[in-house]
């Protein structure tokens, strides 16, 4: 990999570290991390992946917080064209974690969610209950239905998970680690 004179340094500084480098538009220099303290975004780097041509990189990253100097979570947060912009689906279970960790912290009346919180049992049962309905749609019903069901699954395992704070990266590491 070349980059600017004296190697990729960005690489270089980012790989030991484990913190995502980047080289600003109006800086020739390379910056971890912004120099105002209330506008720090590092990201934690989880893993590097080169092309077949071994010419370009790209960071997998996890944001210690908002990663946009706009406070969005990411720089990436506008679409062309008109419309609301939908989540994509590699991006439900991420957004769903964000948002039962913002009412576990906001905890705002009336919600559904901050019930199940405060009632582990509770949590336990819909998950149960909610595991058997998608076993029983997978035998007698539509895969649009075996899809609402899988649905409130995983949204009721979800909370679970939030409950005991339990990272879904967590989870998504004990599956990575049964390949094969």
């Amino acid at each position: 990999m070349r980059g600017r004179e004296g190697g990729c340094r960005p690489v270089q500084r980012s790989v030991s570290p484990r913190r995502s480098c980047r080289l600003p538009r109006d800086d020739p220099g390379v910056r971890v991390q912004d120099r105002q303290p209330e506008r720090r975004r590092v990201l934690r780097l989880r893993q590097l992946r080169y092309d077949c041509d071994g010419d370009a990189l790209v960071a997998l990253v996890e944001p210690t917080g908002p990663a946009c100097h706009t406070g969005e979570r990411s720089c990436f947060y506008r679409e062309l064209g008109d419309g609301e912009r939908l989540p994509l689906a590699h991006e439900a279970l991420p957004a769903l974690e964000r948002t039962l960790r913002s009412r576990a912290a906001e905890r705002p009346e009336g919600s559904y969610t901050v019930k199940l919180l405060d009632d582990p049992k509770l949590i336990g049962e819909k998950v149960q209950e909610e595991a058997e309905e998608v076993a029983r749609a997978g035998r007698d019903e539509s895969d649009e239905r075996v899809a609402e069901e899988a649905a409130d699954l995983l949204y009721h395992l979800s909370v679970l998970l939030a409950s005991r704070e339990v990272p879904q990266s967590a989870v998504m590491e004990v599956l990575n680690g049964r390949r094969g």
